[in-house]
């Protein structure tokens, strides 16, 4: 398998493109982590470079899908990479992997967590339930609510990056991703009251033991290094799994 992925480069479907006829449109191979992404950047590709012809799909389908299968081929002029940003556009250069994603031309990124996290943004839901109920009663403030919640991760999510950017595993994304879950049915009549008061308290709880076992760890720094890469309170929800 390392063999054929060694051989897939923007060579070879450079090669492919010498043998179509001069005035054919040339062919830029797209490679993503799996099928649910093929529409989301085909869509991209579409509104931003139109008068280009470009082919999506992922390695194979014989070979394992995923963001780290895809990073094992070379991109080039004829062979695009699409990827999940995870933290890796917020970690620049701090790993190796980070440090490729954000410096290589021909690897495109979410910068967002993932393309999921554009799906959630509180604007646009806003319109989605509009559509899907035909009804335009706002009887619960959805905008209102997710920028609530991004408020209340906000610091926890300091420690979070802070911990992936120091390669520490004592919490993970995992963890981080466990606590800011909302367990709690959403009920809207009571504008989600009580799905919060359960988010506040796990929030809280794991905020107690970081502080505890990390009071060196300076989360205004973390606050003004984020804001200058577009993260702050409000839309700390784009930036975070699950």
């Amino acid at each position: 398998m390392s063999r054929l992925l060694d051989n897939v480069k923007s060579d070879y479907f450079k090669a492919i493109n010498t043998l179509k006829p001069k005035k054919a449109a040339k062919t830029i191979m797209v490679y993503v982590e799996n099928e649910d992404d093929i529409p989301f950047w085909r869509g991209i590709f579409d509104r931003y470079a139109p008068h280009l012809h470009f082919e999506i799909s992922f390695p194979s389908y014989h070979l394992a899908r995923g963001k780290e299968e895809v990073l094992k081929i070379q991109a080039g002029e004829y062979l695009l990479l699409c990827v999940d940003s995870d933290y890796d556009y917020l970690l620049q250069d701090a790993t190796e992997v980070s440090k490729r994603i954000n410096h290589d031309p021909y690897i495109f990124q979410t910068y967002t967590y993932s393309i999921e996290n554009y799906k959630c943004y509180a604007e646009s839901l806003k319109e989605v339930c509009v559509s899907s109920s035909l009804n335009d009663k706002e009887v619960f403030d959805l905008v209102g609510f997710i920028k609530l919640y991004s408020h209340l991760i906000y610091e926890l999510f300091l420690y979070s990056y802070d911990f992936e950017k120091q390669k520490d595993n004592s919490f993970t994304r995992d963890d981080f991703s466990k606590v800011i879950k909302i367990l709690e049915k959403v009920n809207i009549n009571e504008q989600g009251k009580q799905a919060i008061e359960a988010l506040v308290h796990s929030v809280n709880c794991q905020l107690m033991v970081l502080k505890t076992n990390n009071p060196d760890i300076r989360l205004n720094s973390i606050a003004q290094e984020l804001e200058v890469l577009g993260v702050n309170q409000d839309n700390t929800y784009l930036f975070v799994k699950g």
